[in-house]
């Protein structure tokens, strides 16, 4: 029988801080911390679990704002183009032959340029909405790095667990819509 995943890593924690560590000389105070370093790092990994699930909610939410953005008018030439960019990727992104992580990368790309354009060339509605869409785009997915991370020790007081997040999401009607 193959342990789980889990398992594993409790297993590699459990080594890590039980024999290597202590068998780490205290002179030798990088060779501590970096074994302390990649303990906190297996740490926050095995808090984490599901990360296809947050990459799935979260191509879901830049398909939602690419949708939102797509239904504005151009204006020039520039935010013309970058438009039927996004259109493309939008389209690609909905290919599921790829992983959620790999379409979202041509996404994000997409969503990076007609930001760009339209602060060039946009037409006045195109280069308001992108802007207000795009910070609480931005603010949604800050606050869900924020809980996935929590575990680093960065956030004093987290919210929100993860699993309860990623139920959180997948219930929002839009992942933007949700307030952690």
């Amino acid at each position: 029988m193959t342990p789980s995943a889990a398992d594993r890593m409790a297993t590699m924690m459990r080594a890590l801080a039980e024999v290597v560590l202590p068998a780490i000389d205290p002179a030798n105070s990088l060779a501590v911390e970096q074994a302390r370093l990649v303990l906190g790092h297996l740490a926050v990994l095995s808090g984490q679990g599901d990360e296809a699930r947050l990459d799935a909610l979260e191509l879901a939410s830049e398909q939602d704002l690419a949708r939102q953005l797509l239904a504005l008018p151009a204006g020039g030439p520039l935010s013309a183009a970058a438009l039927a960019n996004l259109a493309t990727a939008l389209a690609q992104s909905a290919d599921g032959l790829l992983a959620a992580s790999a379409r979202r990368t041509v996404l994000r790309r997409a969503l990076e340029e007609l930001m760009r354009a339209a602060s060039d060339d946009g037409s006045d509605s195109l280069r308001a909405t992108s802007w207000r869409l795009g910070l609480a785009h931005a603010r949604a997915q800050a606050d869900r790095a924020r809980v996935w991370y929590a575990a680093a020790g960065f956030e004093s007081e987290p919210q929100i667990s993860i699993p309860e997040m990623l139920n959180a999401l997948e219930q929002a009607r839009r992942p933007e819509e949700l307030r952690l």
